[in-house]
């Protein structure tokens, strides 16, 4: 009978000391922190602050990622590295696309593309000069001009000396009243630039 006591009691204790580790186990895995996963780098913006240029001038390229270790353009461009919001200059001699990518520590990468397209410099008037700036009423005037870049060229009022070069020229008049000229150039993919001068007539 006492054997069977003894017995009884080991049992008891074995079945205890079993459901406190199983308590424990249990414990343990609700406590434990779930796992991480490393999120997938991303581009979170790519754009320009003009994506059509004129040949010689520049504009800006945007970019921002997250969860990037590297960055990069092709073709190259400088001083680049992971942010979330940052612009660098560029001024290509030709029509470009720039492939922008950006890749994590663990090697994956994603891609995004943006096209600048240049176009024929556009025209410029660098100087007018007139003879005289205050006549009398009827008096002679001339106007010359000189620009770059011009496919065609229109002044008023007045008229031209002789038939214009759309990148220099001189024309007359003999104003009244005071008056005010213009010169008006413009380039190839329709651009145009305008400068004026006045006569004043006493």
């Amino acid at each position: 009978m006492r054997s069977a006591r003894i017995a009884g009691a080991a049992a008891t204790l074995l079945l205890s000391l079993s459901c406190g580790q199983s308590r424990k186990e249990g414990e343990a895995q609700r406590t434990s922190p779930p796992v991480q996963r490393e999120s997938p780098v991303r581009i979170t913006q790519l754009y320009a602050t003009k994506v059509r240029i004129t040949h010689g001038e520049k504009t800006m390229l945007c970019y921002g990622v997250e969860n990037a270790k590297s960055v990069r353009f092709a073709p190259v461009v400088a001083d680049v590295w992971p942010a979330m919001a940052r612009c660098v200059e560029v001024a290509p001699a030709q029509t470009t696309t720039y492939t922008f990518t950006a890749e994590d520590a663990s090697g994956h990468s994603a891609s995004q593309s943006i096209r600048i397209e240049v176009g024929a410099p556009g025209p410029k008037i660098v100087d007018v000069t007139v003879n005289k700036l205050s006549v009398s009423a009827g008096e002679l005037v001339t106007i010359c001009y000189e620009a770059r870049n011009a496919n065609h060229a229109d002044i008023s009022p007045g008229e031209f000396k002789r038939p214009p070069d759309p990148n220099r020229g001189c024309f007359s008049d003999r104003p009244r009243t005071t008056t005010t000229y213009r010169v008006k150039v413009t380039g190839a993919g329709g651009q145009a630039d305008t400068q004026k001068v006045t006569v004043t007539v006493h």
